[in-house]
């Protein structure tokens, strides 16, 4: 969804980000309503505390890149639904400078060689996790919380 919520508003009018529209908790209601939903869950729109919640919970907006720009620094977070749709706002910060070339560094040498011996789940891309962080990180429900391997760590 581009266009923007703003509880302070109702109806549509004009976003100042010069791309779609800002509308307000009216339009979100109706919206859910029409369409037989519950909520909305959105992106695209920088939220200081990586989320923000509005019109009495109906619409979330999940912002997952931390510092943004480098300058924003702002907080990311990766929304996690339970078996009861809970949610569970996973927040992070940046990762140190000083980590940032080794974690580089260990992602190029997985996209490099898909077909080393211990890619045993036949993932050939993206990006895996290491467990140590991956649930405060990656924002996973998975019990090992990686991506592109079995329960068994493989």
């Amino acid at each position: 969804m581009w266009s923007d919520p703003d509880g302070d508003k109702l109806g549509f009018c004009i976003s100042p980000r010069g791309a779609g529209y800002i509308f307000g908790q009216d339009v979100c209601e109706k919206f859910l309503h029409e369409n037989d939903m519950q909520r909305v869950y959105r992106a695209h729109q920088l939220c200081k505390e990586g989320y923000q919640v509005l019109f009495d919970g109906k619409l979330a907006t999940i912002w997952s890149a931390p510092n943004y720009c480098y300058r924003y620094e702002n907080l990311a977070s990766i929304l996690e639904l339970d078996e009861h749709l809970n949610e569970y706002f996973n927040m992070f910060e940046d990762a140190p400078e000083n980590t940032r070339d080794k974690k580089v560094q260990k992602e190029r040498d997985v996209y490099s060689s898909p077909s080393a011996p211990n890619n045993k789940s036949g993932f050939s891309g993206g990006r895996l996790s290491d467990s140590t962080n991956s649930r405060s990180s990656m924002g996973s429900g998975s019990s090992n919380g990686s991506i592109g391997r079995n329960n068994n760590g493989q």
